[in-house]
């Protein structure tokens, strides 16, 4: 699943061109990947070339960053504490759920416009964005 979608990823994104930078974060990343309760995944942390201040991860262990965050961040400790964050993501399998979560409402919301008009499965599709983004 992580990796369909991490290949999606990088056919819409550009990734930071600083073999550099991404290195130097993979290194911190796998430093900290090997003490979590998932140390058994390959984990591939990336940095995006995106001016958003972001970190999101991917089942699977594929954890990225985005270049707008990198520049807020003054020391080490600070980009391992966004890694570490990032990892607690995957070791949960918060993506999983989440992913999970929202086919189980699309096809919700597919069912509710078939019988009952597009009108209310827009609705729905709202409704399910939401309650997949934690605002239910």
């Amino acid at each position: 699943m992580g990796r369909n979608y991490y290949s999606q990823i990088l056919q819409s994104q550009s990734v930071y061109d600083d073999s550099r930078i991404q290195n130097y974060v993979q290194s911190i990343g796998d430093s900290l990947a090997k003490t979590s309760h998932r140390s058994n995944l390959i984990y591939r942390f990336t940095v995006l070339d995106s001016p958003e201040v972001n970190a999101f991860a991917l089942p699977g262990g594929y954890i990225f960053i985005n270049r707008g965050l990198m520049a807020y961040l003054s020391t080490e400790e600070e980009l391992a504490a966004v890694l570490g964050h990032e990892i607690g993501h995957v070791t949960a399998r918060h993506s999983v759920r989440q992913i999970s979560q929202a086919q189980l409402l699309s096809i919700v919301s597919y069912a509710v416009a078939s019988k009952a008009g597009s009108a209310a499965g827009d609705l729905t599709n709202i409704a399910s964005g939401a309650l997949v983004a934690g605002f239910w």
